[in-house]
């Protein structure tokens, strides 16, 4: 994609929330976010890309090391955001680590034309600030309410600091809403943020997904859960945010419930080799599903996942915290019954929509176990699920992310902010 517009000569900022990883000095990303970026700098004279830099030498080195997708685009300069993975630093520390990061980020703004932040991230709210401070044009996107999310992922958990969650999570939530205010456009991933700051001046919309499928890749079957076993997929990382838990224990409940049942359940997503894995492969071992439970790994590779998603026969996402999970519209382009947990950013984005979606009570075993079971029994409404999801996915995919940005970047081609 390259468009004729008036920002052939302008210098673009990105600073992300997304790691690199460095491969035999060599710099990969997930495909999604890599092609949106990719696609996005070719219109424009110069790109630099603010971003955290995993290395082989790093502990979560085998967390990222699936990444494939390298830009095509020569205009992209990766600059390697100063950071320290380790987990365990001090909240002093991480106030120092914010502070060198501030100065980094001023140095590059004050070069650029337009900046592009990527939220919920400290590093963002620093870039729009400095942003406007400058006078600079700047874009934000964002795909969860930092609020929400720092609530679960505050991690300093010794006395005194286990006290300050609800002050950090509120400090959060307030940059999130100071950055949407000074931000003039603002492109969002889910229910909640749309409705949440919807009505500010400027111009927010929900983004197209940033997804592994284009048009191309539209793949439906004729029919799914014919073949033994049924294959239910579940794709994202493997953290508890996802609240993979409960679909080991639907499992369970399905395999006791009907022991004629044939079933396996897989995961394809990184994960971080921490007590959450463990205590997942512990109630695998607890229920005796070593057969019926598989992990496969971060798939890097899109045609390999597309593979993946068209082996399945239904798709099940049970997440606990997210914005919108774009592996939905990924499963849907595949022919899949979806169901999902009912949390507000999934259950809001399709509140205008019937069967095409079926919902399980988020942290409930037993509801993901009935919700799938309706699947499998009732082959009419699984094919109406089907071909609903179908209609709409055809048109969400209207056009790319990257066309979307630029879009909405004209929309204020003569504007400051």
């Amino acid at each position: 994609m390259n468009l004729e517009n008036g920002f052939k000569n302008k210098y673009l900022l990105i600073i992300s929330r997304l790691s690199t990883v460095v491969k035999e000095k060599r710099y990969f990303f997930p495909y999604q976010d890599g092609k949106y970026i990719d696609d996005i700098g070719k219109n424009f004279a110069k790109v630099k890309m603010l971003c955290p830099v995993i290395t082989e030498k790093d502990e979560w080195f085998n967390v990222f090391k699936g990444y494939k997708y390298q830009f095509s685009s020569n205009i992209i300069e990766l600059i390697s955001l100063f950071e320290d993975n380790d987990q365990n630093r001090s909240i002093f520390f991480n106030m120092w680590k914010l502070f060198r990061q501030y100065k980094q980020i001023k140095s590059l703004v004050k070069e650029s034309d337009i900046v592009f932040v990527f939220m919920p991230t400290f590093r963002a709210v620093m870039g729009v600030y400095l942003a406007k401070k400058m006078n600079k044009k700047v874009v934000l996107y964002s795909g969860s309410d930092w609020f929400e999310a720092a609530l679960i992922l505050y991690r300093w958990n010794k006395w005194p600091a286990k006290w300050g969650r609800k002050l950090y999570a509120g400090v959060c939530g307030y940059l999130e809403n100071w950055a949407m205010k000074h931000c003039a456009l603002r492109i969002v991933n889910g229910y909640t943020l749309i409705e949440k700051y919807k009505a500010l001046p400027g111009v927010t919309v929900k983004t197209i997904p940033l997804t592994h499928i284009e048009k191309n890749n539209f793949y439906f079957r004729e029919k799914v859960c014919e073949k033994i076993p049924i294959k239910l997929l579940s794709v994202g990382a493997v953290i508890f945010q996802k609240g993979y838990e409960y679909l080991i224990e639907a499992v369970h409940i399905l395999k006791r419930r009907y022991p004629h049942l044939k079933i396996q359940l897989s995961f394809a997503g990184d994960f971080k080799g921490d007590n959450y894995e463990i205590n997942l492969r512990g109630l695998i071992e607890k229920y005796h599903l070593r057969e019926h439970v598989f992990f496969m790994g971060y798939i890097g590779d899109r045609r390999q996942l597309l593979q993946k998603y068209r082996e399945a026969d239904i798709f099940v996402i049970s997440s606990i915290l997210e914005g919108f999970p774009r592996v939905i519209w990924e499963a849907m382009s595949q022919g899949l019954p979806v169901v999902a947990s009912n949390i507000t950013n999934i259950k809001g984005e399709f509140k205008e929509y019937r069967d095409v979606v079926l919902f399980a009570e988020q942290k409930n075993s037993h509801s993901f176990a009935e919700q799938i079971f309706k699947v499998i029994n009732d082959k009419k409404l699984c094919e109406k699920i089907r071909e609903n999801a179908k209609c709409l996915v055809t048109k969400i995919f209207y056009q790319s992310p990257a066309w979307q940005f630029m879009e909405v970047l004209k929309s204020r081609e003569n504007k400051v902010g």
